[in-house]
């Protein structure tokens, strides 16, 4: 199964990147602007992506670590 992650969606798939997306898919490809802007395999896109959108796209999903003081990074234009 492959999973299409679209910046606009954000709120819908943030909490599902890690948990679901990663044992759901085998493949992910991150869009932009309705363009692919990065494909592969979810196990390399989730722990070294190469593309600037999905490194800010995971960059913005909490975990148990963020600072709850801090504001939640933003997804890079």
């Amino acid at each position: 199964m492959s999973v299409l992650l679209d910046i606009r969606d954000l709120a819908v798939h943030c909490g599902a990147v890690e948990a679901v997306v990663g044992q759901a898919a085998s493949r992910v490809a991150v869009m932009r602007a309705g363009q692919v802007v990065e494909s592969g395999p979810c196990a390399r896109l989730l722990t070294t992506p190469e593309h600037a959108c999905t490194k800010s796209l995971l960059a913005a999903v909490p975990t148990l670590r963020t600072d709850r003081e801090k504001p939640l990074a933003m997804v890079a234009n």
